[in-house]
């Protein structure tokens, strides 16, 4: 009885409480490893090729230049 109370009352309420503080601090929730990331769109600086939009157009960097 009393361990049904221990754990009810006291671990069960204390569990959840600290899984909230970790959820909210983003701790990671897995065992997996890292997960490699792609570029969205691969730059290379060998040969500059210059990137257009929807319509066609060259877009220029701050600079003016493409």
């Amino acid at each position: 009885m009393d361990l049904t109370r221990t754990t009810l009352y006291i671990l069960l309420p204390l569990s959840v409480v600290f899984a909230v503080v970790l959820v909210s601090q983003g701790v990671v929730q897995t065992f997996k490893g890292y997960q490699a990331a792609s570029l969205v769109q691969p730059l290379s600086y060998d040969d500059p090729v210059p990137v257009k939009d929807a319509a066609g157009n060259v877009v220029n960097g701050p600079d003016g230049k493409p």
